[in-house]
């Protein structure tokens, strides 16, 4: 490696190889180098701001379901896998079983990464993929998933596509899981019952 090397064609094997070997070919093909350096990160001043109106509560989305708003234009959508949301397939070693909050939208959050560069699709992409899924722009949404943290995909998607205002149900199906009446839990492949 010389110093000549531009620091953005710099990777590491850490970083990259790890991940996906198939990326790392790539992007060796692509002309970058290929690091054992440890990355050094210039340090930056960001501060983060707690915005409140862009988090929902268990009672938020309760309310929600309760009084119709998911069948009069609010729209739930659940980054969790196709598996996880139908109930097929279960998490092994967590005590939330598979499913969802009834009225709410599977969008899993993996479809809206293209799956070589691991980043988020093209607004074009982006658009299609929401459209495909009954996903409005136009209408209010709320991003829940599996414990709060892949629904922020679903807040992104929306944010690149000019909609700021996507909260996140920050506990999520973990939250909803043991606390929801059992009219309120939807798991359609599942004879497990959830108890009173």
């Amino acid at each position: 490696m010389t110093n000549s090397t531009p620091p953005h064609r710099l990777l590491s094997v850490c970083d990259v190889n790890r991940f996906d070997p198939k990326l790392t070919s790539q992007l060796l093909q692509q002309g970058n180098t290929l690091t054992h350096a440890t990355t050094h990160v210039q340090r930056g001043n960001f501060k983060a701001a707690y915005r409140p109106e862009l988090v929902r509560s268990y009672e938020d989305i309760e309310k929600l379901v309760t009084d119709g708003s998911l069948s009069k234009g609010v729209q739930l959508v659940d980054a969790k896998s196709q598996g996880r949301f139908e109930g097929w397939e279960q998490v092994p070693g967590e005590d939330a079983g598979a499913g969802h909050v009834p009225g709410s939208i599977n969008l899993h959050y993996v479809a809206l990464m293209d799956p070589f560069t691991k980043t988020m699709r093209s607004k074009n992409e982006l658009e299609q993929m929401l459209k495909f899924k009954g996903v409005e722009l136009d209408k209010p949404i709320v991003a829940t998933c599996r414990q709060g943290v892949t629904a922020c995909f679903i807040s992104l998607a929306a944010f690149l596509l000019g909609k700021k205002d996507v909260p996140v149900y920050d506990g999520s199906w973990n939250e909803w899981f043991p606390r929801a009446k059992k009219e309120h839990i939807n798991i359609p492949w599942s004879d497990v019952e959830k108890s009173d």
